[in-house]
Formats: structure tokens, sequence, C-alpha cells
């Protein structure tokens, strides 16, 4: 694989126009967070994330961020009792 496809800056993922979809396999909040899920559900870019640390911690604010037109996608999403989202 080329070195150009590698980065240390996060937010460049979300602002290249020829990434389509975020997937967020870090684990634990640092540097997960920084990747901004949000901003990338504004962008138009759906994000995958198996990270329960993130959704435990944050979990809400990417709900109503998804909620509020992109559709988040979590491959391990933990149970959640109903009523708690």
């Amino acid at each position: 694989m080329s070195r150009d496809v590698f980065t240390t800056d996060p937010a460049s993922i979300v602002a290249d126009p020829d990434i389509d979809i975020v997937l967020e396999l870090l684990g634990g909040m640092h540097p997960a967070k920084e990747l901004d899920p949000p901003a990338s559900f504004s962008s138009g870019k759906p994000v995958v994330t198996a990270n329960k640390e993130l959704l435990a911690n944050v979990g809400k604010e990417l709900f109503d961020a998804a909620d509020a037109g992109v559709d988040a996608i979590s491959g391990s999403r933990p149970p959640w009792p109903a009523g708690s989202r």
C-alpha cells in the first residue's frame, strides 16, 4: 500500500471527498473521538464503529447526530435497555 493513504490527522479522513465512509476500529476514546463522527455525519459520510467505549461515553451525541439525517452503524452495538437511548 502506498504511504500516502496513511494519515495521523483524523480530520483529513472526514474532509477527504474521495472517502465515502468512515470505519472507526481504533478502540478507546482517543483518538477515536478526534475522528469526530458527528462531522462525518454532517458531511454525508456514514460511520461504522465497534467501539463500545466510544458508544458508552458519547453514544447519545452520536445517535442524535445520526438522527439528524445520516445513519450511524455499529458493528458491535451493546444491548440497550428499553427507553435508555
